[in-house]
This record gives C-alpha cells, sequence and structure tokens, in this order.
C-alpha cells in the first residue's frame, strides 16, 4: 500500500492535531451503510451496490472507465454528518479519514487490489476565490471532503503526479 500527500494535507492535519495512523471517528450510521455495500465488478469495472442504482453502471461499449468509475465512486464525507458537524473541519477530516481507511480495509479484505482511493479536502470563506470563475458566495463558510476510487489502469489518471500542484485542495492517495 502506498499512500501520498500533498502540503496543505499535511499542514492542516498538523494544525487540527490529527493524526493519520491512528484517527478513529465515530462515522454516523448512515455513512456506515454507504460504505458496507457488496462490491460490485462489471466489464472491468468497480463499485458498491450503495453507490449506484443501475443494475448495469458499466456497459461493454463503455470508453473512460477510469472517469466513470471515479464519477459513480464519489461520495461527500460531509452529507452524513450532523448539521453542528460540518462546522468542524477537524470532525470532517476525521470522519472522512477513518471512512477511507475503512474502505481500503473492506477491497483488501475482499482481494480487490490495483486501486487507488482519494480523499480531498477543502475549506472556503466566503468570497474567496475558487477559481478564475467561481466563487463561494452563498454560504459564510464551506467545509467539505470527498471520498473516490477507481481502478489503477496503464495510462489512466485522475490527479496528476505531483499533489502539490493542488493549490486549493487537501488530498491523500491510498494505491492498493
Amino acid at each position: 500500500m502506498k499512500i501520498k500527500t500533498n502540503k496543505i494535507f499535511d499542514r492542516y492535519l498538523k494544525q487540527l492535531d490529527i493524526d493519520f495512523k491512528t484517527v478513529d471517528f465515530a462515522i454516523p450510521q448512515k455513512l456506515s451503510k454507504l460504505i458496507s455495500g457488496e462490491i460490485l465488478e462489471q466489464n472491468d469495472c468497480i463499485t458498491m451496490t450503495t453507490l449506484t442504482n443501475e443494475k448495469n453502471p458499466f456497459p461493454k461499449t463503455l470508453v473512460d472507465k477510469t472517469g466513470t468509475e471515479s464519477l459513480i465512486n464519489h461520495f461527500h464525507v460531509e452529507d452524513y454528518l450532523k448539521t453542528a458537524d460540518k462546522e468542524n473541519l477537524r470532525k470532517i477530516i476525521s470522519a472522512g479519514l477513518t471512512t477511507l481507511k475503512l474502505l481500503v480495509e473492506k477491497f483488501q479484505n475482499a482481494g480487490k487490489t490495483k486501486l487507488q482511493f482519494v480523499l480531498s479536502f477543502e475549506t472556503v470563506e466566503l468570497g474567496q476565490q475558487f477559481d478564475k470563475k467561481m466563487k463561494w458566495a452563498n454560504d459564510e463558510h464551506y467545509n467539505g471532503c470527498q471520498i473516490r476510487f477507481y481502478k489503477k489502469r496503464k495510462g489512466k489518471r485522475i490527479l496528476t503526479e505531483d499533489l502539490n500542484k493542488y493549490e486549493i485542495n487537501g488530498i491523500v492517495t491510498i494505491d492498493t
């Protein structure tokens, strides 16, 4: 297992006093139920039954398997937390990291390897520019943490190799 982080991720973990190796957050029942879905493999793609309602999410004619997996196998941790916890970046990141570790463990225990798991988080203040076109203007503050996973395929990447090129998000990847 190979773990990579960017500088933003490392800085936030240090500031929030979170130890990636020992973090253990009591994740809510709805989030636990989400990651307990049955593993579904189809046409050289992988997902969980709790992440898709489609019986055939990966048709044989699918061109971009990695991109489609990344889209389907994606959820926002904060959507499963209590409202008060959504305001607490430490709780969001702790819940995300705990969920990520449980998800990796689930797939490894099932013998599913050669996957990449990605956790990214961001915190944005009112009016802080996210990019040149988009501003977070509807809320005073936004904390978000998302997890996605997909099979590793030769020549197919979702993220650039240098995670430090991402200047907004804290990112950790786990390759199995």
